[in-house]
């Protein structure tokens, strides 16, 4: 009896790490962003950016040329057959990272409170949505 449960217990415990381990964040992407945005509270300027997952609830955002970078968080993933890309809301002329797509399939939400330049440009202006591709 205690072997069958020891036995059920490391199955239990070697499913949930299997699990754990397909929702890992592991990309490296770059995108062209003709427009400047924001996410998790900091503005970015338009240009070209690197994104690579840091774990399975980060990636590194960081522009090509300026070099600013931060630390994006990202919720757990919905699997997709999306190509790979960046999701953004636009309201009015700002526009906020919502979500990430790579290349395997893999849905990366962005949470993102909305900062008061967006609740006053929603009053403004419809939200649409803007997506931009990722090699």
């Amino acid at each position: 009896m205690k072997k069958t449960a020891i036995a059920l217990v490391l199955t239990v415990v070697a499913g949930l790490a299997a699990a754990t381990a397909s929702a890992q964040a592991n990309f490296a992407m770059r995108a062209n962003v003709p427009f400047a945005f924001s996410v998790s509270g900091r503005d970015y300027a338009a240009g070209t950016y690197m994104l690579q997952a840091k774990n399975s609830g980060a990636m590194i955002l960081r522009n090509q040329k300026t070099g600013q970078s931060g630390i994006v968080p990202l919720l757990n993933p919905e699997r997709s057959n999306a190509t790979a890309h960046l999701q953004f809301s636009r309201d009015g002329m700002h526009s906020t990272l919502r979500a990430l797509t790579d290349a395997e399939g893999h849905t990366w939400r962005v949470p993102a409170p909305r900062t008061k330049l967006e609740i006053e440009s929603k009053a403004a202006a419809e939200s649409t949505t803007v997506v931009v591709a990722l090699k």
